[in-house]
């Protein structure tokens, strides 16, 4: 059995809770009105640790803007990068930077997302 001292903190198995689906951007197109519209397409759906980081309101554009971030942390996938969007619970996180490879080992990946309400 693998010592527990070398395994990722966030990927050990109980911790792995919460369903995600990542989803990646296939298609851009116009509408209408000349807007740009981007269609989603599912890539997987894995088993994540999702934690809560901050959540903060400002003013924009004279309305109150909320922002919150996560951390989601998966086990590695080198086909997830900074396009993708992930659904969890009821909620559409953007990812905020590229996917970081923790420790450069392969096994875990943390993502930092941001939800806009």
């Amino acid at each position: 059995m693998a010592d527990e001292r070398y395994r990722p903190k966030w990927t050990r198995p109980g911790r792995m809770r919460h369903r995600i689906t990542i989803q990646k951007p296939t298609a851009s197109a116009a509408d209408s009105f000349g807007e740009t519209t981007t269609t989603w397409s599912d890539l997987g759906t894995v088993w994540a640790f999702v934690l809560p980081l901050q959540s903060m309101e400002r003013w924009q554009a004279a309305r109150v803007n909320a922002e919150i971030t996560y951390e989601v942390a998966i086990r590695y996938w080198a086909a997830v990068d900074e396009t993708h969007r992930i659904l969890w619970d009821g909620r559409t996180l953007e990812l905020a930077a590229p996917p970081i490879d923790v420790d450069g080992l392969h096994r875990e990946m943390r993502l930092m997302c941001r939800e806009a309400a």
